[in-house]
C-alpha cells in the first residue's frame, strides 16, 4: 500500500513541470497497484494524471475532460 501512495504522488512534480515523458513513464505502475489494492482515490489520481497528459499533448478537449468526470 505504501508503494502505491509513493508512486501515485511521484508523478506530480513531473506533470506540474510539464515533463510528459516522465509522467507517462511513471503512471502505469501506480495505476496497476491501485487497481489491485482496490484504492479508488489512487485510481482516480492516476487517471487524472493520464487525462492531464492527453490534454497537455492536445489529445482531448476541455469538454471531453469534463465528461470523463461526470456520471
Amino acid at each position: 500500500m505504501v508503494q502505491t501512495y509513493y508512486l501515485t504522488y511521484l508523478t506530480h512534480p513531473y506533470w506540474m513541470s510539464g515533463e510528459n515523458e516522465l509522467t507517462r513513464y511513471y503512471v502505469p505502475r501506480p495505476l496497476q497497484l491501485a487497481n489491485t489494492a482496490n484504492m479508488p482515490q489512487h485510481i482516480a489520481t492516476t487517471q487524472a494524471n493520464l487525462g492531464w497528459l492527453a490534454w497537455h499533448e492536445g489529445g482531448i478537449s476541455g469538454r471531453q475532460r469534463l465528461r470523463a468526470w461526470l456520471p
